[in-house]
């Protein structure tokens, strides 16, 4: 089975373009993909039904503490192996302050906003990459915090492996989706072939299309004994 690492998708892309590493070097080619791979991740949000990068994070809740950081679901591997950046967009935070208690949503409030953190409001603030809940817990609360949120890959580099470049969120044919979207750029901005750039963004846009479709609504179940229903909010 091909390996669709950075080196495999970087030559699909400069063969598609009629180039060679000479002309379009792996310094440049490289923006190229993270630019291409942020657009396939737009259009996947714009135009589906569910994010690839949606996640639920469960923490648990430690008495007089408030802080807690931006949660990863690779938080595990050692820096250099993590895919992730962490969940840098959160969406929704459910608490249950006390260990017999239920789990409420809170609002989110600017952390600059005068609320206070002693006061009885209860919202969560972000800030610092981290996450913060108000009022300030009083009781360890295992499973406290449930959050939703968006994992934000990090940058492709030119070692980049098949894992990395989209966690294994997308289907397989991605990876050619990728490098028809780098060839495009190439033809545009470096070779100013417009025509041929024209050409290769229809197969990209049509392929883009089939992946977009491959993304139905999210099941999610947020509590125990809460039936399952279709999310369409979780973009």
């Amino acid at each position: 089975m091909q390996n669709k690492n950075y080196q495999y998708i970087a030559g699909l892309a400069r063969t598609l373009a009629g180039t060679n590493a000479e002309n379009y070097a792996d310094d440049e080619l490289v923006i190229d993909m993270n630019i291409v791979r942020e657009d396939m991740h737009a259009k996947i949000v714009a135009k589906g039904k569910s994010n690839p990068y949606w996640d639920e994070a469960v923490l648990d809740i430690i008495e007089g503490e408030n802080e807690y950081p931006l949660p990863g679901n690779d938080d595990e591997k050692p820096e250099n192996e993590r895919v992730y950046a962490g969940m840098r967009t959160v969406k929704k935070v459910f608490v249950k302050y006390h260990p017999d208690g239920q789990y409420e949503q809170l609002e989110y409030r600017n952390i600059s906003e005068p609320l206070g953190e002693n006061g009885s409001q209860k919202y969560y603030s972000i800030a610092d990459n981290s996450l913060f809940i108000f009022p300030t817990p009083q009781k360890y609360v295992e499973d406290g915090i449930i959050v939703h949120g968006i994992n934000t890959l990090r940058p492709v580099e030119k070692n980049a492996t098949e894992e990395k470049i989209f966690a294994n969120k997308l289907p397989s044919r991605a990876y050619e989706t990728l490098a028809l979207g780098i060839a495009v750029r190439y033809c545009r901005y470096l070779k100013r072939d417009f025509a041929e750039a024209e050409k290769l963004e229809i197969e990209y846009e049509k392929e883009m299309n089939k992946i977009v479709e491959s993304f139905k609504a999210r099941s999610v179940r947020i509590f125990e004994n809460e039936p399952i229903l279709p999310r369409y909010d979780l973009q």
